[in-house]
């Protein structure tokens, strides 16, 4: 099966085109406002072909979120497009999944999930690694402040061996050393998942996908947009 994997989600994303799983190309590129020009041109680079259709794709996998907006939207109609083109289906891998199996954390631990969410408050996913391949989601993605980040940290850490991974450890200053005697936290690469993460965790969906799945993919934003809301509106996009 050969599946597209697309990651934006941060200031530096990938593509990736993995032949069952295994890798054969990714590349990871900086994309801060440059999303929309750059991110089609890497996606042909990778698959190696002149035109999406040409490169014989069993299904597409994104990371849907939460995270950036503007990097969830174009990432999201980007593979949504893709996938009308080429006419297969594309799944929505959720962002902090693909954290969480970076982690690569052993069997019991809990795995907490700290991405950035706007004015100094984080998105907050945990996660129970098991014996099976990925982690298991434990609750709702929850958007807390820094305060209650720890907090929520130190109540998991008294029961569990405890992996805090996410790029909101690189966003806002003093959170590792914060997070440090209470847990083991991930040195960061990048500040995104991988698109080959997002490949991998997106496979096994493709596979019972309906084939048209390209109609009612969403972003998972969690909270309206800047724009929603200096409106006072909610799209629900």
């Amino acid at each position: 099966m050969r599946i597209l994997g697309i990651e934006t989600s941060g200031d530096t994303s990938s593509v990736a085109l993995l032949e069952g799983n295994e890798v054969v190309r990714e590349e990871i590129f900086a994309s801060r406002r440059t999303i929309c020009q750059v991110l089609v041109k890497h996606i042909l680079s990778v698959v190696a072909t002149d035109t999406i259709v040409a490169a014989h794709l069993d299904g597409i996998a994104v990371s849907s979120g939460p995270a950036s907006f503007t990097g969830l939207r174009v990432g999201v109609t980007t593979a949504k497009t893709l996938a009308y083109c080429c006419q297969i289906p594309v799944v929505g891998v959720p962002t902090p999944l693909a954290w969480a199996a970076e982690a690569q954390a052993e069997p019991g631990a809990m795995i907490v999930v700290l991405q950035p969410a706007r004015r100094h408050r984080l998105y907050l996913t945990t996660f129970l690694q098991t014996e099976e391949a990925h982690p298991k989601q434990q609750a709702d993605t929850k958007v807390v402040d820094i305060e209650g980040a720890v907090a929520a940290c130190s109540d998991l850490a008294g029961d569990h061996l405890l992996v805090i991974t996410g790029n909101g450890l690189l966003t806002e200053a003093g959170l590792v050393e914060a997070l440090a005697s209470k847990a083991q936290v991930t040195d960061l690469a990048i500040d995104s998942p991988r698109a080959s993460t997002i490949g991998r965790l997106g496979a096994v969906q493709v596979e019972d996908a309906p084939p048209d799945s390209y109609f009612s993919l969403r972003p998972d934003y969690l909270m309206v947009s800047q724009a929603e809301r200096g409106l006072g509106v909610n799209l629900g996009l």
